[in-house]
C-alpha cells in the first residue's frame, strides 16, 4: 500500500511538472531600439550565466513574441539587470592553469555582445561573460569600452616554471578615479571580481557624485529560511544474510512513529528562487516487535519474542529544485541522511521445552552486534502554499546491523508537515 501511494504521488506531480517546465517565464522591462526609441514590455527572462546575444519581447502578456538581436537593439532591461550593445575587445588567452599561454602577449578579438551595467552614473562599469567563462569588465571613455586588463602566462626558466600576473586593471582604475582621492586610494587593493570591482564604483558615485542619477546591480546573495517541521512515519526493517540470529529473518512488522526535526533552507542565488540546499536536524525512531513458534513435536517446541528499535537523530541533506505555479509552488527533494542512534530496545526472549527440560528461558539481545551509525538516501515531493508545506518522502537506510554476513534495510515513508517562519 505505502508503494503505491508513493508511486501514485510521483505520477500526480509529473503530471503538474509538464506543463510547469514547458512555461516560459515573461517578465516587466523594456527594450531600446537601434534608434534608441524606449520599448515597455515583457522579456523572456533565462536567468543568464552568460551575457545574452538574443532575447525574445512581448509588447503585452499575451502579444506576439519578437526575437531581438544586436542589430534590432542598443540595449533593454529586465528582472533588475540593464544590459547595453557594445563593440568591444575580448581576450582569448584561457584562464585556467594548465592551459596558460607561455607567452606575455593576449590574443584579443573583435566582438559585439551585450554588456551587463554593473554600476551605472557618472562612472559606468560593465560586465562581460565570454562562452567559456572567462569574466570581463570594461569602464567608458567617451563612446569606446575599454578592457580593464587582467590576465596570467606561464614562464619557464632553467628547468623551473612559475606564473605572471598581469594586473593592468589596478592602474586604469587609479587614472580613472583620479578626481576622488578616497576611491583612488583603496584602487592598489581591489581584486579582478565583481564584488570588489562594483565596491569601487558604489564608493565614487556616493562619495564623489552624490547629486548624480547612480544605478548599481545588486548581486543575488543566498536567502535562507528556518522553520519546523512534524509528521508520522512508518518503517520497515529487513535482514538479509547469515549473520545474528536466525529468527531476524523473518518478516517484521511496520512501526508508525512520530517523527520531526528543525530545518535552514538556503536558496541560491540566480536560480529564480527555485534551487536550494534544504538542511534538517531530525528525530526519527521506529520499534517493530515479533512472536515465532517453532513445532517438532509435543515434546520438542519452542516460541520466540524480540523486539528492535533505535531512535536516530539525523542530519539530513538536500538538494531542492521548486516547481512555481500561481496558487502553490511544488517541489521535489533528493538527498541523503547521515544519523546517530540515541535509543535503543534491543531484547529477545525465547522459552524452550525439550523432552523433560520444560520452560527454560533465554534472553539476551537481539542484535548481538550494533552499528550506531546509520547512513541513507531521500527522496521526496511536496507542495508549499504560503508558510506551510506537506510532503511525501522516502528514505532508504542501511540500518543497524554490525554483522559483515547479515544486511539490514531500513525503509522509510513519511507524510511530514512543516511550518516557516
Amino acid at each position: 500500500m505505502k508503494y503505491h501511494l508513493f508511486s501514485i504521488c510521483s505520477v500526480v506531480l509529473s503530471l503538474f511538472c509538464n506543463p510547469l517546465f514547458a512555461q516560459k517565464n515573461y517578465e516587466p522591462g523594456y527594450v531600446i531600439s537601434a534608434k534608441n526609441d524606449t520599448i515597455n514590455g515583457f522579456i523572456e527572462y533565462l536567468n543568464w550565466s552568460k551575457n545574452p546575444e538574443k532575447i525574445y519581447f512581448k509588447s503585452q502578456q499575451d502579444g506576439a513574441e519578437k526575437k531581438y538581436g544586436f542589430d534590432d537593439l542598443n540595449g533593454f532591461g529586465v528582472h533588475g539587470e540593464s544590459y547595453v550593445r557594445a563593440e568591444i575587445l575580448v581576450n582569448e588567452n584561457s584562464d585556467k592553469t594548465s592551459e596558460l599561454p607561455s607567452v606575455a602577449t593576449t590574443k584579443m578579438r573583435s566582438d559585439t555582445a551585450f554588456l551587463m551595467v554593473l554600476a551605472g552614473g557618472a562612472k559606468s562599469l560593465y560586465y562581460f561573460n565570454d562562452p567559456s567563462g572567462k569574466s570581463h569588465f570594461y569602464i567608458k571613455s567617451g563612446e569606446k569600452f575599454e578592457w580593464l586588463v587582467y590576465y596570467r602566462y606561464r614562464v619557464e626558466r632553467d628547468n623551473q616554471s612559475g606564473i605572471v600576473t598581469v594586473d593592468g586593471f589596478k592602474k586604469q582604475l587609479a587614472d580613472y578615479f583620479q578626481d576622488c582621492p578616497s576611491v583612488l586610494a583603496n584602487t592598489k587593493f581591489v581584486t579582478y571580481s565583481q564584488r570588489t570591482i562594483s565596491k569601487l564604483f558604489e564608493s565614487y558615485n556616493k562619495e564623489c557624485q552624490p547629486t548624480a542619477n547612480i544605478a548599481i546591480f545588486n548581486t543575488e546573495k543566498i536567502v535562507s529560511r528556518f522553520g519546523v517541521l512534524a509528521g508520522v512515519s512508518v518503517t520497515n526493517l529487513r535482514f538479509k544474510g547469515e549473520g545474528g540470529n536466525r529468527y531476524l529473518l523473518a518478516s517484521l512488522p511496520s512501526s508508525s512513529q512520530v517523527a520531526g526535526g528543525v530545518f535552514l533552507n538556503l536558496i541560491l542565488p540566480r536560480t529564480k528562487q527555485r534551487v536550494s540546499v534544504y538542511n534538517e536536524l531530525f528525530f526519527t525512531s521506529f520499534k517493530t516487535s515479533n512472536h515465532l513458534e517453532e513445532y517438532v513435536s509435543d515434546q520438542d517446541f519452542s516460541s520466540t519474542d524480540y523486539t528492535i528499535g533505535f531512535g536516530y537523530l539525523k542530519l539530513n541533506n538536500f538538494l531542492r529544485y521548486k516547481i512555481p505555479s500561481q496558487k502553490l509552488n511544488l517541489y521535489l527533494n533528493l538527498g541523503i541522511s547521515n544519523g546517530i542512534a540515541i535509543t535503543e530496545s534491543n531484547t529477545f526472549r525465547t522459552e524452550t521445552t525439550f523432552f523433560s527440560d520444560k520452560g527454560r528461558v533465554t534472553t539476551g539481545k537481539a542484535l548481538e552486534s550494533v552499528r550506531k551509525y546509520e547512513q541513507g538516501l531521500l527522496a521526496g515531493v511536496g507542495v508549499t502554499i504560503k508558510k506551510y508545506s506537506l510532503e511525501a518522502r522516502y528514505e532508504r537506510g542501511n540500518g543497524m546491523s554490525a554483522y559483515q554476513g547479515l544486511n539490514s534495510l531500513a525503509q522509510r515513508f513519511y507524510l511530514l508537515l512543516a511550518y516557516q517562519f
